[in-house]
C-alpha cells in the first residue's frame, strides 16, 4: 500500500503519486472553506422539498444553541436527519448522499464568494466545465469505480470540505493500491490515464469519527463530434 506524502504544492513530479494526479493539501484557508461550504449547502438546500426546508428551520428554532455561529467547519453542517440523503445512487456507487449539477453560484448572496471562486477555477486546465456538488452524510461513501470515458472529459478536479476521507486508487491491471488523505480545504486534479486505469473510491479514515463531507467536483465537458 502506497500512502501519499503531503505538500502544499502540486505534486506533478513526486514519485509518491500516480501519473496524472496533482494535489494541493491546504489550498483554501479556513475562512474560504466556510464561504464555499455555506454557498454549496445553500444551493443543495434550495433544491430539496419544502418539507425538508421546514425541518431545518424547526431544528434551528428548537434551541438557541442550534442558531449560534459555528466555531468550526463541521459545525456548519446540520444533523443528518435535517437533509434528504439518498441511500443509493442509480449506479450503486454512492451511498448516503445528496447531489446536484450547479448551473450558477449564488455570488450575490455570499460576500467574498466571487474572489474564492476565482482561485478555484484558476486551477482548472480548461474553462468549458461542469460543476457538481456532492454531499456525503456521516455514513456516506463512494464505492470503487472507473470513470466513464464517454460521459466525461479529460480531467476532473475535486475540492474537499468537512470530514477527512481517503481517496483509494487500485490499479485495474494489478499492482499496489494507493491512498491519499483528503483534508478539508485540499484540492486534487486527476487527468489522463489515472481516471481510467485505476478504480477510485472515497472511504472513511479508520478509527475516526465519521462527519459529513461536501465535495465540489469540476470536470471538463466531453467534446462532441458532429
Amino acid at each position: 500500500m502506497h500512502r501519499a506524502c503531503l505538500s502544499n504544492q502540486p505534486t506533478t513530479t513526486s514519485v509518491c503519486y500516480p501519473g496524472g494526479l496533482e494535489f494541493w493539501q491546504a489550498y483554501f484557508t479556513p475562512e474560504e472553506q466556510k464561504i464555499l461550504l455555506r454557498a454549496s449547502l445553500h444551493k443543495l438546500d434550495m433544491s430539496e422539498s419544502i418539507k425538508s426546508r421546514k425541518r431545518r428551520r424547526a431544528y434551528l428554532k428548537s434551541s438557541p444553541e442550534n442558531a449560534l455561529e459555528p466555531t468550526d467547519l463541521q459545525g456548519i453542517f446540520l444533523p443528518d436527519e435535517c437533509y434528504e440523503f439518498q441511500e443509493g445512487h442509480y449506479d450503486g456507487v454512492i451511498r448516503h448522499y445528496r447531489e446536484m449539477h450547479l448551473a450558477a453560484w449564488p455570488e450575490a448572496e455570499f460576500e467574498s464568494l466571487s474572489s474564492v471562486l476565482k482561485r478555484l477555477y484558476a486551477l482548472c486546465p480548461s474553462q468549458n466545465v461542469q460543476t457538481h456538488l456532492l454531499h456525503l452524510g456521516t455514513r456516506g461513501y463512494i464505492l470503487p469505480h472507473i470513470d466513464n470515458i464517454h460521459a466525461s472529459g479529460t480531467w476532473i478536479l475535486g475540492v474537499s470540505l468537512g470530514n477527512e476521507r481517503l481517496l483509494h486508487l487500485k490499479p485495474v491491471r494489478g499492482g499496489p493500491p494507493f491512498e491519499l488523505i483528503l483534508p478539508s480545504g485540499s484540492v486534487y486534479l486527476q487527468r489522463g490515464g489515472v481516471r481510467y486505469t485505476y478504480e477510485h473510491s472515497i472511504e472513511h479514515k479508520p478509527g475516526e469519527d465519521h462527519g459529513q463531507r461536501l465535495s465540489i467536483m469540476i470536470r471538463d465537458l466531453p467534446s462532441t463530434s458532429l
